[in-house]
């Protein structure tokens, strides 16, 4: 069946705000920053929060998200398939926890994602 476009977008943004390595970084004076080692996994999760989907925690078990309305999203890790040089990709499944709804997210460099 074919998608809503605003669905469609939103997933998209979903798979920006937890298919990554980065760590959010919150000084005692609120501020919010980013963390990792690649400024692109960086400038995509920048990219989310932009659109509403604020990475608020990270670890190796779970992702917090924060949406436009300061409402927590908590995402549960289930498996996590880093990016290696060979495979070009990275994946992740997460279950998010309110609905209990699982979501595998897969990204990677587009010479490995068209084949």
């Amino acid at each position: 069946s074919k998608r809503n476009p605003d669905e469609a977008l939103g997933q998209a943004m979903l798979a920006l705000a937890t298919c990554h390595n980065v760590t959010p970084i919150r000084d005692k004076d609120g501020g919010w920053d980013l963390q990792a080692a690649s400024p692109d996994e960086v400038a995509l999760v920048r990219t989310a929060a932009q659109a509403g989907l604020k990475l608020w925690h990270r670890d190796d078990n779970s992702v917090t998200l924060l949406d436009l309305h300061h409402a927590q999203h908590r995402y549960e890790i289930l498996a996590c398939f880093p990016f290696t040089s060979d495979s070009k990709r990275m994946g992740i499944v997460v279950k998010e926890v309110s609905t209990g709804q699982i979501i595998f997210f897969l990204k990677g460099a587009d010479s490995v994602m068209m084949e």
